[in-house]
C-alpha cells in the first residue's frame, strides 16, 4: 500500500500538479503503470523518467469531463503506440494544444467544451508543431 498525505478532489483540488510527482513516481514503480498528473504542467512518469507538457489553458480545469477525455485520448494513443510513456506524453500534448486553441475562441466553459471537441477533431500537424511547448 502506498501512503500519502496528499488529498485531492478532482477539479476542486487545491494541490498543484508538481506536488504529486513523488507519489506518482512511487505509484508507477509499484504498479508498473504510466502515471499522468494533469495541471498547469502535466507530468507523465514511468517511475524513473518524467515528461512535462506545458500546453493547455487554465479554463480546462473548469470544464467537467476533460479529465475523462484525457483518459480516452491516452487510450487511443496507446492503442497505436506500445511505448506507453511516449503515447501518454503525446496524448497530453495534443490535449493541451487543443485546449489552448479552444480557449482562444471560447467565452466560457460551455463554449470551451464544444470548441475543445472541434479543435481536437481538426487539429493539424502544422498546429502541433507551432504550439507544442518544449
Amino acid at each position: 500500500m502506498i501512503n500519502s498525505s496528499d488529498k485531492t478532489k478532482g477539479v476542486d483540488s487545491i494541490a498543484t500538479s508538481d506536488s504529486a510527482i513523488d507519489s506518482a513516481k512511487l505509484l508507477a514503480k509499484k504498479t508498473g503503470a504510466i502515471i499522468v498528473i494533469s495541471g498547469p504542467t502535466d507530468y507523465i512518469t514511468d517511475g524513473e523518467k518524467i515528461a512535462e507538457v506545458k500546453n493547455g489553458s487554465t479554463m480546462m480545469a473548469k470544464v467537467t469531463g476533460l479529465g475523462c477525455t484525457a483518459t480516452a485520448i491516452i487510450g487511443a494513443f496507446v492503442s497505436i503506440n506500445k511505448n506507453y510513456f511516449e503515447a501518454a506524453t503525446h496524448a497530453m500534448a495534443i490535449m493541451g494544444i487543443a485546449g489552448e486553441l479552444a480557449a482562444a475562441r471560447s467565452e466560457g466553459t460551455g463554449s470551451m467544451q464544444i470548441n475543445f471537441l472541434d479543435e481536437l477533431y481538426k487539429i493539424s500537424e502544422k498546429e502541433i508543431s507551432k504550439y507544442l511547448c518544449s
